[in-house]
């Protein structure tokens, strides 16, 4: 026997539309490959002493793909077509390159001869936080989003010389903090197993940045350190991405896609090192920004209680 409300029978219609507890909870994890921009006319970290000629700068760093994580859990309010969602994204990237100054050189807070042996790394860490409301609209194709986001980016620059011989460190740490606002628009029928989503946000932050550098000599052994005061700006992002999914039950869905997340100023190692490349002390008191990018592609698994 079937029960009965208003003439519809309560076993045709959707489960959830019955459900005495009005919340849908969900996770989701998504592994990912994310390249980081080169510093772009960060001017000459390493030069000719005299004369200035460019022996290297920030443009030469060549970040490779790495490894991300990016994962998001939060409940739906199923009466109000809403949700409350957070999300976590961590990145790590790195560069690295030798070569030899064709002569005597300045930078890296050293003077020296040519010949000399460098070995360059820039480490460069992200994690951001964020926690959103996401409101369906027009029939569940559209999602307005806004919240707040949470960012710190570290960028950590090293010049080894001849090995062993001295060290020249320059880091840099962010701390943003603001909000952001964004839509998500499903290009098919949210019905359909099969799903493509669109999703643009855009956000104003407070941007606390902090840095200096140190030079060790020999190369484990802390000689000479000029570190900046705590620098407050406005920094602004963008984030867009694509995603494709595919629901291979009510309960377990599979999705790739491709992410762009863009900040328009960080306070970054290379750009530090070629502002003081003749003189480290100029960081007590000056400090350059630059933009900074991340991009790739990413795969997650997604599950609804």
């Amino acid at each position: 026997m079937a029960l009965a409300v208003a003439g519809t029978a309560v076993g045709s219609l959707p489960a959830k539309a019955y459900q005495a507890f009005p919340f849908e909870f969900y996770a989701e994890l998504a592994p990912s490959i994310m390249s980081r921009s080169a510093p772009t006319n960060s001017g000459n970290i390493l030069q000719a002493n005299p004369g200035g000629t460019p022996y290297f700068t920030g443009d030469q760093l060549s970040f490779s793909p790495s490894a991300a994580i990016e994962g998001s859990f939060g409940f739906g309010v199923l009466p109000a077509s809403g949700a409350f969602d957070m999300r976590f994204l961590y990145i790590n990237s790195s560069a690295s390159t030798s070569f030899r100054s064709p002569s005597d050189f300045i930078g890296f807070g050293f003077t020296g001869p040519g010949n000399t042996l460098f070995d360059v790394k820039d480490d460069t860490a992200l994690s951001s936080w964020e926690g959103s409301w996401r409101q369906k609209v027009l029939s569940d194709r559209l999602t307005l989003i806004a919240g707040i986001r949470s960012m710190s980016i570290k960028d950590v620059l090293n010049g080894l010389l001849n090995t062993t011989v001295a060290r020249g460190e320059y880091t840099y740490n962010n701390d943003l903090f603001g909000a952001q606002v964004g839509v998500e628009v499903a290009v098919l029928d949210p019905t359909s197993p099969f799903q493509l989503n669109v999703i643009g946000k855009v956000g104003a932050y407070t941007e606390k940045s902090q840095g200096g550098t140190r030079d060790y000599l020999p190369a484990q052994t802390l000689g000479v350190e000029f570190q900046s005061g705590l620098v407050t700006s406005t920094a602004y992002a963008a984030e867009v991405g694509i995603k494709g999914a595919y629901n291979l039950t009510d309960n377990l869905e599979l999705n790739a896609g491709y992410e762009l997340l863009f900040i328009d100023k960080v306070a970054l190692a290379p750009d530090n090192a070629a502002l003081s490349v003749v003189n480290p002390a100029l960081l007590r008191t000056q400090m350059a920004f630059n933009s900074l990018t991340y991009q790739g592609f990413r795969v997650g698994v997604k599950g609804h209680f």
